[in-house]
């Protein structure tokens, strides 16, 4: 059974996010009272691959994720940021681009990060294997009060010995939270957001895009005849609920 958070023991809240952010960029959030975030690193792309068959990139890793709140007493400013998914390498051997760090930032401070996986390695001659990238990780400071962190999945290396790239990382999977609808009754209901899982390494192909949010991209493979790209990185995601506070 997968853990359940109870977010809001004595409030009722909709069970739907207040917002959700799910397009890479910069959001300006004003709130006041307990802000629940639920943040999602973007995957890394993967590696791409020269010609030769015997070539394999890498996948990339898979975004972080971190659940946590911040009791907000008076109208505060919060930054957003959602990043994006990194570009897979490029065909003829380049290495994939990391995945953009999910975070939340009070004035100058980070408060709460979700970090994007790296990009998979990639094979620029023959006989040679592109690394995976390794996955993103959380970190949280004050006053962001951590719930729940978990690192994102690492890409597998390429394997030319199946004419195959590696496998994007997972993210990490998202909690299974416990909010409540809104009613007089106060009825639970589980709010199950799903993490993007890593694409698959081609084979003698490029490699598939990682699943959003933060899934991290397969690695390529070369032909015989052409190079292929990395897939690219899946973006990360912001889930934000906001809860009265006195």
């Amino acid at each position: 059974m997968p853990v359940k958070y109870d977010l809001v023991p004595s409030k009722p809240v909709a069970s739907a996010p207040s917002r959700s952010l799910t397009a890479p960029g910069t959001y300006s959030v004003v709130a006041r009272g307990r802000l629940y975030a639920l943040l999602v690193g973007a995957g890394g792309g993967g590696g791409g691959a020269v010609q030769y068959y015997t070539a394999a990139g890498g996948g990339g890793g898979g975004g972080a994720v971190v659940l946590g709140y911040i009791d907000l007493k008076a109208l505060t400013l919060l930054t957003i940021t959602v990043g994006a998914g990194g570009a897979g390498g490029a065909a003829g051997g380049g290495s994939g681009a990391a995945g953009g760090a999910t975070k939340i930032t009070i004035g100058t401070t980070d408060v709460a990060v979700a970090g994007g996986g790296e990009g998979g390695g990639g094979a620029a001659a023959a006989g040679t294997n592109g690394a995976g990238g390794p996955g993103g990780t959380p970190s949280v400071a004050s006053p962001f009060v951590a719930i729940y962190t978990a690192s994102g999945g690492a890409g597998t290396s390429g394997d030319n010995t199946i004419f195959t790239g590696g496998k994007g990382g997972d993210a990490a999977k998202a909690p299974v939270i416990e909010v409540y609808d809104g009613a007089a009754a106060h009825t639970p209901i589980d709010a199950a957001i799903s993490t993007g899982a890593g694409g698959a390494g081609g084979t003698k192909a490029d490699g598939a895009a990682g699943g959003a949010p933060g899934g991290g991209g397969g690695g390529a493979c070369g032909d015989g005849t052409n190079p292929h790209a990395g897939g690219k990185g899946g973006d990360g995601a912001a889930y934000i609920w906001i809860v009265p506070i006195e």
